[in-house]
């Protein structure tokens, strides 16, 4: 039996802005732009220069060696029609190619030591060099004045004014700069609110319910409807079935803290996810061996590893998203080898030295890839985790490395529902959060977003109000109804739409979600095409988790809400395919940087449907602004995953490799549509329930037809964009508006597409 406390609600986040960047440089570019991670500090701040001794903890991205030519083999591995496509590098073949070399890290330390730096710390295969700088010594060294300003609570935030002048020393060694603005680390700090036990949420993405009136259910469920039990021996409809006891999953956030008593705590507690596993997966599946790998930042203390809190509360949160990554993860892919990359918890306090929290992220990425894990294989990485979308130079460099070793690394889409900030939604603003933007045309994230649904069979679970009775549940047979996770009571839903700083990639712009993509980022009033997000999505509510044993062992249970329930449940999924695929080749055979193909294989399938379609569409339902459509749409992406069949495509050269010829839109030429004024606008005078209603209609079509020819208001497609996107200001169409036939939404007269259900 196991004790179940539900927690209610969090407190309201203080909203963030979103914010724009100074450039996203490829890593492998060769350009000498430096890409940093300075934020403009609100006009109504009132700015004063941090003091000559405040510590900052800086980071500085290196370039790396022979930079074209990994360029180049990035766009090769993406290749199918190259020899090198999926001939992934191994960790020490990366690292002896394409590292910074040993000369050009110590001119570096040298560099930062000059400056009185301390902590200099060379980040795992030689990335970047992280230190902590005062204030003075980052005048002196790159030419810029970090002010601040206070704010209720929380730490302060700062970020640097002028322009960065690197030395000489730096310049042709430095391609990224992290620690110059902490914006979002402390919209992050400012958005943690206390639950019924005290828990906060810091940056994991997920809230705590209490509903109480809809099936929940345990991640052996997920793992049938999904069918990764075609892939495992017993149930398995593939050759060479397989449990992926060979395939590791890392999973990346921070540990706990307890901020009463200032006190580090442990990530998870190993009894707790022992406890669910024994619980809730079948006899015959294998249990997961799940390993905690503390990381020290540059300056700080390392972290306790994972074990009993023995009553001690954790304030930030973590403990309950590592439990969750880790059950997920474990109960889609049993046996696979876990393991959970954390930084310390304290390094949102206001002691802790200011600094970078993508930074701090970047560092257990990095962490992850350089990890020794055999005899197993890192095949994919899961963050759940986010930030207001930005660029971090270092992340960037690690992903580069992911994609030419073969990892996939799944990031959840956001959480905030695409709420306007000014109903008080989440902390990482209206639009998809970083990491899960972060991608390029040959490498980046796989973004998970989430949906609500219905499992056949009949749940074995119970709970009577006090006791939760979990088990195995073996009549889970599919997935019988599914809808965007949008809920209204919690104000928080799946996120998506496009990124404002990273280009839209060139696998998403050739592909059949390019009209919808189109559709979407004119209605959230975007000037450029930028990233889209997600890419698939899967279950993100109703969720069991263990996540606690208090002082007499019982364990307490939460039901949890978010993409971060979905991430992992994505990640175990990949781990099962490449569990398979390694089986038939006989060598260990990951898929990489995985988005291209997904678009490729969903373009085919849009233009030729059948029942070998592995992508499971989600058609019901919306976020506050996106509504699910037929194909690809900015709340669900192309929806989940039927993981067999992706397997039976992904092997089928002529599907994997189909190549799309059109519609490619760009932006429309008439202006945006006037929806998101009508939907802001009637929120501020209170009219919620019209708006409701609006943004609640679905258009009803058959699954993925082919879309229909682009009308002449269509635009070019868009010129190549290495940089920022700043959004251009909201331009409402032109007087004369008339109501779409299909879903009544306001549109401009005139052979264009709506922009709420694309109809044309």
């Amino acid at each position: 039996m196991v004790v179940l406390a539900v927690a209610v609600l969090l407190a309201a986040a203080v909203p963030v802005r979103n914010h724009e960047l100074v450039s996203v440089p490829h890593p492998a570019a060769g350009s000498p732009a430096v890409g940093t991670d300075i934020l403009p500090l609100p006009g109504n701040a009132s700015p004063t220069e941090l003091a000559a001794a405040s510590e900052v903890r800086l980071t500085l991205t290196l370039e790396p060696s022979n930079a074209s030519r990994m360029g180049a083999l990035l766009a090769a591995v993406e290749n199918p029609f190259s020899p090198e496509y999926r001939d992934f590098l191994t960790v020490p073949q990366f690292v002896r190619e394409f590292g910074p070399n040993r000369s050009t890290i110590r001119s570096v330390e040298a560099t930062l030591d000059s400056v009185g730096a301390r902590a200099v710390t060379v980040a795992p295969g030689g990335a970047g060099v992280g230190a902590l700088v005062t204030a003075a010594g980052i005048r002196e060294l790159l030419g810029v004045t970090l002010y601040g300003y206070s704010t209720p609570s929380g730490p302060p935030i700062y970020s640097a004014l002028g322009a960065v002048r690197l030395p000489a020393s730096l310049r042709s060694a430095v391609v990224g700069i992290g620690g110059l603005s902490d914006v979002a680390r402390a919209g992050i700090a400012l958005a943690a609110g206390d639950g019924v036990a005290g828990t906060a949420a810091r940056g994991p993405l997920f809230v705590q319910s209490n509903d109480s009136t809809t099936d929940w259910y345990m991640g052996s469920d997920f793992a049938q409807a999904y069918r990764a039990t075609d892939l495992w021996p017993g149930t398995a409809t593939v050759t060479d079935p397989t449990y992926p006891t060979q395939v590791a999953i890392a999973t990346l956030l921070a540990g706990g803290y307890d901020s009463d008593n200032s006190t580090l705590l442990p990530p998870w507690d190993p009894a707790v996810v022992d406890q669910y596993f024994h619980d809730t997966l079948a006899p015959a599946w294998p249990v997961s061996n799940v390993t905690g790998v503390p990381v020290t930042l540059p300056g700080g203390t390392s972290p306790p590893l994972p074990g009993s809190f023995h009553g001690v509360n954790d304030s930030t949160g973590d403990e309950t998203e590592n439990s969750l990554d880790l059950e997920m993860a474990g109960s889609l892919a049993p046996g696979a080898p876990l393991y959970n990359f954390y930084f310390p918890g304290d390094a949102l306090e206001s002691g802790s030295p200011l600094g970078d929290l993508a930074d701090d992220l970047a560092d257990d990425l990095g962490a992850a890839l350089n990890y020794s894990y055999a005899p197993a294989h890192l095949a994919v990485v899961s963050v759940s985790a986010g930030l207001p979308d930005l660029n971090d130079s270092l992340w960037n460099a690690y992903l580069a490395e992911a994609a030419l070793t073969g990892v996939t690394v799944v990031a959840s889409s956001g959480d905030d529902g695409d709420y306007p900030e000014f109903l008080g939604g989440g902390s990482d603003g209206q639009w998809p959060v970083w990491p899960s933007t972060a991608t390029f045309d040959t490498y980046g994230s796989l973004s998970a977003g989430g949906t609500t649904v219905t499992l056949g069979g009949e749940p074995t679970s119970t709970f009577d109000g006090v006791q939760l009775n979990a088990s195995y549940d073996s009549t889970v047979t599919n997935v019988t109804a599914q809808s965007v996770w949008f809920d209204r009571s919690l104000g928080a839903g799946s996120e998506g739409g496009a990124s404002t700083v990273y280009p839209e990639p060139s696998w998403q712009f050739h592909s059949a979600a390019q009209p919808a993509i189109a559709n979407a980022t004119a209605e959230q009033g975007a000037s450029r095409l930028g990233r889209a997000v997600p890419d698939l999505a899967f279950p993100a509510n109703n969720t069991v988790v263990y996540d606690y044993a208090n002082a007499s062992g019982s364990v307490f249970a939460q039901v949890l809400e978010g993409t971060s329930v979905a991430a992992p449940i994505l990640a175990g999924l990949i781990a099962d395919a490449v569990a398979v695929r390694s089986a038939e080749a006989g060598v260990f055979s990951p898929l990489g940087f995985v988005d291209p193909e997904l678009y490729r294989i969903a373009s085919y399938y849009a233009r030729f449907p059948g029942p070998t379609d592995p992508f499971m569409d989600v058609t019901q339902g919306s976020n506050f602004l996106f509504a699910a459509l037929p194909g690809w749409d900015a709340a669900t992406g192309w929806g989940g995953l039927n993981v067999s069949l992706f397997l039976r495509a992904d092997a089928n050269e002529s599907i994997r490799d189909y190549v799309y010829t059109g519609p490619t839109p760009g932006l429309p030429t008439h202006p945006a549509s006037p929806l998101r004024a009508v939907i802001e606008a009637a929120v501020a005078v209170g009219i919620v329930a019209s708006v409701v209603a609006l943004i609640a209609v679905v258009l009803r079509r058959s699954k993925r037809t082919e879309p229909p020819a682009p009308p002449p208001a269509w635009g070019p497609p868009p010129a190549a964009a290495t940089g920022p996107m700043p959004p251009g200001p909201y331009v409402p169409a032109p007087p004369g508006t008339v109501p779409c036939p299909i879903c009544g939404a306001p549109r401009t007269p005139g052979p264009v597409r709506c922009f709420r259900c694309g109809a044309a």
